[in-house]
């Protein structure tokens, strides 16, 4: 098991990421129950379900089942970024233009 215990005074363990993605592959893929793989490798049910959010691909459908496509938790995250960045931009761009067309009726 790829575990490492790192000095946490609690005593909690910690995995690297390699090993939580081949978790997650073997219950996604694999399809093998979670309650199983929890027991197996001495995990609690809560840290695999974070694990799953965390790790696995999303599958985005369409009309069609040859154009389903799946994107990462990591590409999900870039998304939301570029997301929060254009939120901004509009609300400078609305900024702007409020006081460029308040100036303008002033005239």
């Amino acid at each position: 098991m790829n575990e490492e215990n790192a000095g946490h005074a609690c005593g909690r363990r910690r995995y690297d990421t390699s090993f939580k993605r081949s978790i997650v592959k073997m219950l996604l893929e694999r399809g093998r129950p979670t309650n199983v793989v929890a027991k197996e490798f001495d995990l609690d049910l809560s840290i695999l379900y974070k694990w799953k959010k965390k790790y696995a691909p999303v599958i985005l459908s369409s009309s069609s089942q040859y154009d389903r496509k799946t994107i990462s938790p990591k590409e999900i995250a870039i998304i939301r970024k570029e997301i929060i960045d254009l939120r901004e931009s509009m609300s400078v761009i609305k900024s702007v233009l409020k006081k460029t067309l308040t100036n303008i009726c002033d005239f």
